[in-house]
């Protein structure tokens, strides 16, 4: 604004600089008004300029920006505002959990750099811990080189004075990030477009070009380093250039969050969009993935839902790809066991129905209700959250993992069945072989669909009524379908075929072999898991496992202090941790 003042004007803003640099080290949002009297000739050819400026083909932002600037120029300062820009509920305690759950948090805003410090200390983004803050504020190149080489060598001092725990806060001007973040497309085409017409340098020349990518890589190393990132008097365009950075040079997932129009370009940029339905407007909700009403709700997005999600969806592929190498790899094995005879285990409806029917509901159910930790102990624990960036519940070693036990269940699985009932000798009273092939092939596929069935049930952490349904509809629905088909077919005219396995199903489940195989396959194959799974989760449990034996024992405590404070008892010793959580409830 003092630029665009008068001489007299820019006297007055001298003397009034004082006051609003104190209004914006106490946090207060500063807006300075100045005012100009234009003749009405003078507008009226200056409007004719414009019009033609908008109209043209080359150049018409340049002709516009030029013109705008030319006619706010010599301005008259009228006085300024300082107004309380109050933080909305729950954003210090919100800005604290996320940082504890391992995300690195950067603030973009066009607020001064002394109004921007204070808010985000207000806000607890800035906490006393990462003083010195390192500032970044140059308003040319070489300006900008000398303070990201100073703040980097104060920055590698300290790490190397105070270790892993130090904790470091960065914070850089909108005049800097013109130096360090790289243009794009059109400005460089402006920029080819303006030097062709005036005649003079281009501004973004192939030197400069270098000079812009080292200054990026070296502002990079340093806010990789920072705990927290404020960007102040930054445009729109910035925002979304930082974003733009972020997402290219570390490969980072990156979420914006934003509740006015100015922040659109930033939500769209980043790989997720969280806005914020305020006063503002509606722009940044309607450009962004999720909608919340405030920023706190942002903790239970990301700590709770975001986690969730990731949590199921890993539990989805690990078991997807489990059940998959189980089924395929037992047809596998009667290939080698029948000598590659090109035949089949598996009825062709069996097949079908596999993934479809018999294996597909419990997982649905686990992929959208699937817990590990409840809520409320999520949001007490944000350490959780890192499970996901370390790639604790998916990674190349899980997925190996899961491949071999799906080659040994299978193995074990094939050649249990086959030696049971195969082997197993005996006529029917129809008078064949009671090991034929139609009888292997039913009672491998139910012991297959109940193996993976009980699996799946083993790896619930939280089991609801849904749950229940849908592990019981795996092994019933087999029951069901192929009973009808294979064994009362003939008393429905409009179910009659022609299949080798008529008949077959009420042969195999009278044999008392068929029985035997499934305690068999399910001793051998699951007990083992089982036994697994309870000596690494009592002997080497990892956070999660602590996390849900604490949240268990808290609801023991609760149940206790809920059933005494029924009862008119007083609150055994055991659950006085629970009062206060007990009180919140009542």
């Amino acid at each position: 604004m003092s630029a665009r003042l008068s001489a007299a004007g820019r006297a007055a803003f001298d003397r009034m600089a004082a006051d609003l640099d104190g209004f914006a080290r106490t946090g207060l949002r500063t807006l300075v008004m100045a005012s100009k009297v234009i003749p009405g000739a003078e507008y009226e050819a200056w409007e004719a300029r414009y019009h033609e400026a908008e109209t043209s083909i080359d150049g018409r932002d340049e002709k516009m920006e030029r013109l705008a600037s030319e006619i706010e120029d010599g301005l008259e300062l009228v006085g300024a505002s300082a107004i309380e820009d109050k933080l909305q509920d729950g954003v210090p305690d919100t800005i604290a959990k996320i940082q504890e759950a391992g995300i690195k948090l950067w603030v973009l805003t066009g607020d001064k750099r002394e109004t921007a410090e204070n808010i985000g200390a207000s806000c607890k983004l800035l906490t006393e811990e990462m003083e010195p803050l390192h500032r970044i504020t140059g308003t040319d190149n070489a300006e900008v080189k000398a303070q990201i080489e100073e703040e980097t060598a104060k920055y590698k001092a300290r790490r190397a004075a105070e270790g892993g725990d130090a904790k470091f806060a960065l914070v850089v001007t909108g005049h800097a990030l013109l130096q360090i973040l790289k243009p794009n497309g059109k400005e460089l085409a402006d920029d080819r477009d303006e030097a062709k017409k005036s005649g003079s340098p281009k501004k973004w020349t192939a030197a400069a070009l270098v000079a812009q990518s080292d200054l990026e890589t070296a502002f990079t190393e340093l806010a990789k380093g920072c705990n927290a990132v404020l960007c102040c008097r930054v445009s729109p365009l910035q925002k979304a250039k930082v974003v733009q950075l972020i997402k290219s040079r570390e490969g980072a997932i990156t979420l914006a969050i934003g509740d006015g129009a100015n922040d659109v370009s930033m939500i769209k940029t980043a790989h997720i969009g969280v806005g914020i339905s305020g006063l503002e407007g509606r722009q940044a909700v309607l450009a962004s993935d999720f909608a919340i009403g405030q920023f706190r709700f942002l903790g239970r997005l990301l700590l709770v839902h975001g986690r969730w999600s990731y949590y199921r969806m890993c539990r989805f592929l690990r078991y997807f790809f489990y059940k998959n190498v189980v089924f395929t790899t037992c047809q596998f094995w009667f290939a080698i066991y029948s000598g590659g005879s090109a035949m089949t285990d598996f009825d062709p409806l069996f097949i079908s129905f596999f993934n479809v029917v018999f294996a597909s509901l419990p997982i649905i159910v686990i992929a959208v209700l699937e817990q590990d930790v409840d809520a409320k102990h999520a949001m007490a624990k944000p350490i959780l959250y890192k499970a996901g960036p370390k790639n604790f519940y998916f990674n190349y070693k899980m997925f190996f993992l899961d491949v071999l036990r799906g080659l040994v269940h299978s193995l074990v699985l094939f050649f249990s069945v086959v030696g049971v009932v195969a082997y197993g000798g005996g006529v029917a009273q129809d008078g064949k072989d009671q090991g034929d092939l139609t009888t292997l092939g039913l009672a491998l596929g139910f012991n297959c669909v109940l193996i993976v069935n009980i699996d799946l049930m083993a790896e619930i952490k939280h089991f609801t009524w849904a749950h229940w349904t849908a592990l019981a509809v795996g092994p019933l629905s087999f029951l069901f379908l192929f009973g009808i088909i294979y064994g009362f077919s003939d008393f429905i005219p409009a179910m009659e075929f022609q299949s080798t396995y008529y008949g077959s199903f009420t042969r195999t489940f009278e044999l008392p072999n068929l029985w035997l195989s499934m305690f068999l396959g399910v001793a051998v194959v699951s007990l083992p898991d089982l036994f697994a799974m309870f000596t690494r989760e009592y002997y080497f449990a990892n956070p999660m496992e602590k996390t849900r034996e604490w949240m268990m024992g808290n609801y023991r405590k609760e149940k206790l202090a809920r059933l005494a404070v029924a009862e008119g008892r007083e609150i055994p010793a055991e659950a006085t941790a629970s009062v206060q959580a007990l009180e919140d409830q009542v």
